[in-house]
C-alpha cells in the first residue's frame, strides 16, 4: 500500500457507552484493540499512531466517565479498558451529550482524527428516539446540550466520526448525527452496520427500516452507504467484524487525507 504523503500522527479515540448491557462489545474492543493497531502501523509505518478512550454511563450513574487521555502506549489503553466493568444505566437513553463533550476536549493533533463511538442507546430527548422510549429526560439533555450541534462542531474541526449500529434503536440518532457532520462540512460521517453483519434483520425489534439499506459502491468494502460506508452482513464472530471494520474504516480516513 502507498505511504500517506504528509501524513505522520494519526488520532484515534474509541468512546463506549460502558452500561450494564455493553458488556459484549466492550470485550470484542479490548481482545481485537492490539491486533487492529499492529496491523494498521505495518499499513503506514512512518505514522505514529495516538489512542484514547472515553467510556461513559448515564446521569446519577457512579464513574459516570472513565477519560484515558490521547498516548502512543496503546496497551496501557487497552489495559484500562480491560477492567471496565458495565454497569448502570437506568433509563434507556444514555448521557450522548455528555460523551459528546468529553471528545471534544481531547488534545486532538493527528493530521488524521477519528472517533469510533459504540453505544446501544440514543441520547436523551425524542429528537433522537421514538416518544415510546422511557426516557426520564423526554426534552433533551439536562444540561442543554444539543448533540446534533456536538457532531457538527467535530465535523468542523475535521474529525472523522463512524458509530456502530449495534441495535435499531439508534437509528434516530445516527440520521440526526449524519445532518451535523453533512452541515459541518470537513469530517466524514460513517456507520459501521454491526446489526446486518451479525445477521439481525431488525424485524425483531419491529425495525423496518429500509434507509439503511441504501448502499452505493465503495472500494474497501465492496458496497458503499449513504452516510458514507457500510458492510454486508457476514456470518463472522463479532471479534472479527470489530477488527476487519476497524482497520478498514481507519485506512479509509487516512486515504482521504493523502
Amino acid at each position: 500500500m502507498s505511504q500517506p504523503g504528509e501524513i505522520q500522527l494519526i488520532d484515534v479515540c474509541f468512546c463506549f457507552d460502558i452500561t450494564g448491557s455493553m458488556g459484549p462489545y466492550i470485550k470484542a474492543s479490548v481482545e481485537t484493540v492490539s491486533e487492529v493497531f499492529e496491523a494498521l502501523q505495518t499499513m503506514y509505518p512512518t505514522c505514529t499512531f495516538r489512542l484514547s478512550f472515553i467510556g461513559y454511563r448515564d446521569f446519577g450513574d457512579d464513574e459516570q466517565f472513565i477519560i484515558v487521555p490521547f498516548t502512543e502506549d496503546i496497551k496501557s489503553v487497552r489495559d484500562r479498558m480491560n477492567v471496565v466493568t458495565p454497569r448502570g444505566g437506568n433509563d434507556t437513553p444514555e448521557d450522548v451529550a455528555g460523551a459528546l463533550d468529553k471528545i471534544s476536549d481531547l488534545e486532538w493533533k493527528g493530521d488524521v482524527k477519528i472517533v469510533y463511538f459504540v453505544t446501544d442507546a440514543p441520547a436523551h430527548g425524542t429528537e433522537y428516539h421514538p416518544v415510546t422510549m422511557g426516557d426520564r429526560y423526554p426534552r433533551g439533555d439536562p444540561e442543554g446540550r444539543d448533540p446534533k450541534k456536538q457532531v457538527r462542531e467535530l465535523a468542523s474541526r475535521g474529525i472523522d466520526f463512524t458509530i456502530f449500529r449495534v441495535t435499531p434503536q439508534i437509528d434516530t440518532m445516527i440520521e440526526k448525527f449524519d445532518m451535523g457532520y453533512k452541515e459541518g462540512a470537513i469530517g466524514g460521517f460513517t456507520v459501521l452496520d454491526i446489526v446486518k453483519q451479525l445477521g439481525w434483520t431488525g424485524e425483531e425489534d419491529g425495525d423496518g427500516d429500509e434507509d439503511m439499506d441504501r448502499c452505493l459502491p465503495d472500494s474497501l468494502y465492496g458496497y458503499g452507504y449513504e452516510y458514507e460506508s457500510c458492510v454486508r452482513p457476514l456470518a463472522n464472530p463479532i471479534n472479527d467484524i470489530f477488527k476487519s471494520t476497524i482497520i478498514a474504516s481507519a485506512s479509509a480516513s487516512v486515504e482521504r487525507r493523502k
